[in-house]
C-alpha cells in the first residue's frame, strides 16, 4: 500500500506545494510554499508517517523510486525559488540546487522534530511559523528582514 500512496499523495503534495508558492517575490514564495507543505502533511497523516518511517533522506536523493521523482521535482521548485532569491537579493548567493537539498534537509528535520514534540495534535502554522525561522536566519542576507517578517 505504501508505494500506492506515495504515488498519489506525491504528486498531490506536489501540487500543493507549487500552488502555494507560484507567485510574487522569493520570500513569499518559500513561506507560502513552506506552509502549503507543513499544512499536506498534517493533513495526510498517513503519507507524513511513510515519509518520517522510511527516514528519506530528503536532502540528498531518496534511495526508493517511489519518491525520487517527486523528491527531484521539489528541489528543483525550491532552487528556482532561491534563484530568484538571489536576483532579488534577498537570499545570499550560492548554488541553487545544493542550497534548495539544504532547505529541505532543514525542512525535514525542523517538521520531525516539531511533530515529535507535538504528539497528536500538530498545529501546521506553530510548525510551519518556527521552520521559517530558522530558513530566514540561513538563506536571507539581510538579518533585520528575518525580524521585521516575524512582527509583521
Amino acid at each position: 500500500m505504501a508505494p500506492e500512496i506515495q504515488a498519489v499523495r506525491g504528486i498531490a503534495f506536489l501540487d500543493r506545494v507549487r500552488g502555494g508558492a507560484s507567485e510574487g517575490p522569493a520570500l513569499d514564495k518559500l513561506e507560502n510554499g513552506l506552509r502549503a507543505f507543513v499544512t499536506f502533511l498534517v493533513e495526510h497523516g498517513a503519507y507524513r508517517r511513510i515519509l518520517l518511517r522510511e527516514g528519506q533522506a530528503w536532502g540528498l536523493d531518496p534511495a526508493t523510486e517511489n519518491t525520487r521523482e517527486h523528491w527531484r521535482a521539489g528541489v528543483s521548485h525550491v532552487a528556482a525559488v532561491l534563484r530568484q532569491g538571489m536576483d532579488e537579493g534577498v537570499f545570499h548567493e550560492g548554488d541553487p540546487e545544493l542550497l534548495a537539498a539544504s532547505v529541505t534537509a532543514v525542512m525535514q528535520v525542523q517538521l520531525a522534530g516539531r511533530l515529535f514534540r507535538a504528539g497528536n495534535q500538530p498545529d501546521a502554522e506553530d510548525i510551519a511559523s518556527g521552520t521559517l525561522v530558522v530558513l530566514r536566519r540561513m538563506l536571507c542576507v539581510d538579518p533585520e528582514q528575518e525580524r521585521t517578517r516575524q512582527v509583521a
